[in-house]
């Protein structure tokens, strides 16, 4: 009688009650499906149980159960905010919507520790061809504390729903662990660098933010899978602030300003010297086209001597010598009359035929 012993017991009223709770449970139950480029997770009071990396119906019993999907495909993390939301104004004036610009203030000199670590190439100040700094190439990227905003892009892809969900609480809180570890290892490596090495080395440093970001999400979740994978992070855009640009457009106006002043100098002192010189020339021109006529003509030399005598006696006032006698003044006079005549005499003019 043993197997009438074991029927009668499954035909307790609890024991019916079991089996038939069953198939109940199964004829309740639902057929979920994954959509194509997804990725799912059946939880069981939100514990994982099984997942699947295909698209595709999954049983998933009813009450006890769900299905959770996420994407397969690559996924973009925009930091600090896609380029439409961000705010690049005075943060006290941030509008209703806007994120603030990320901002970091960079060092006079670059730290060697940091070069050192990260293998980076320092900035070289241009030099002209006599090896002195050129002031018309961005030098003042070299020595100067300037802020610049930076936004950057981290790319990464689920590869496990069931250990995603096991380490977050949804694709947000990924993405905002993500971001804040990214802030923290620009905020640790930037202020060290000048903003010319930092330029310099954008793609060695984009490289850094990755390894970082994959190590401080493995260390956050004690070394356990957590089926997600940093594809990269690049820093996308480096935009200098208003003071770097406001000090980039002072500096090259008072270059511009100085430089002008120099050519104007310049062109004034040759403007001057050619004046001077054009003058001059026009000043001498008679001058030498009478020396050129008195060396032909040297009787023309006499007669201008006359001219120029007469025209000296009459521009000059009356002269009284009173300590001469009348035989003193006609021996003067004669003299003068003697000199006269012995000029001409001694250049006589031209015979004509």
């Amino acid at each position: 009688m043993p197997e009438l012993h074991q029927y009668s017991a499954i035909t307790t009223p609890l024991g019916l009650l079991m089996h038939l709770s069953i198939p109940a449970h199964l004829v309740l139950s639902v057929t979920r499906r994954i959509p194509l480029g997804y990725i799912g997770v059946v939880t069981f009071f939100e514990r994982p149980v099984f997942s699947s990396e295909k698209e595709g119906p999954v049983f998933v019993p009813l009450g006890t159960h769900q299905l959770r999907v996420l994407p397969r495909k690559q996924r973009e993390i925009e930091i600090p905010g896609p380029p439409d939301k961000i705010w690049r104004g005075e943060i006290d004036l941030l509008p209703e919507g806007k994120l603030p610009a990320f901002r970091v203030t960079h060092a006079e000199t670059d730290n060697p520790t940091t070069m050192s670590t990260l293998s980076l190439v320092e900035y070289k100040i241009p030099l002209d061809k006599d090896g002195k700094v050129d002031q018309e190439k961005i030098d003042f990227l070299r020595s100067d504390r300037y802020t610049a905003e930076y936004e950057m892009r981290a790319k990464y892809r689920l590869t496990d729903a069931g250990d995603f969900h096991r380490n977050f609480d949804g694709i947000p809180e990924f993405e905002q662990i993500a971001e804040d570890a990214i802030k923290g290892t620009m905020q640790t490596i930037l202020p060290t660098l000048t903003i010319g090495t930092t330029i310099e080395n954008l793609g060695k440093i984009s490289e850094a933010l990755a390894t970082n970001l994959r190590t401080k999400i493995a260390d956050r979740n004690q070394g356990t899978p957590i089926g997600v994978k940093i594809e990269d992070v690049e820093i996308k855009t480096v935009t200098l602030s208003h003071s770097l640009n406001t000090s980039m457009m002072l500096r090259i106006q008072a270059r511009y300003d100085r430089q002008t002043k120099i050519t104007s100098s310049k062109a004034e002192a040759e403007s001057a010297l050619l004046i001077g010189n054009a003058k001059a020339v026009v000043e001498a021109a008679p001058y030498r086209e009478q020396a050129k006529l008195w060396q032909e003509l040297p009787q023309a030399q006499v007669a201008f001597t006359i001219d120029a005598m007469r025209d000296a006696v009459s521009a000059s006032k009356p002269v009284v010598m009173t300590s001469l006698g009348g035989t003193q003044t006609s021996d003067l006079a004669g003299a003068l009359m003697a000199l006269v005549g012995q000029t001409i005499a001694n250049n006589p003019p031209n015979q004509q035929p």
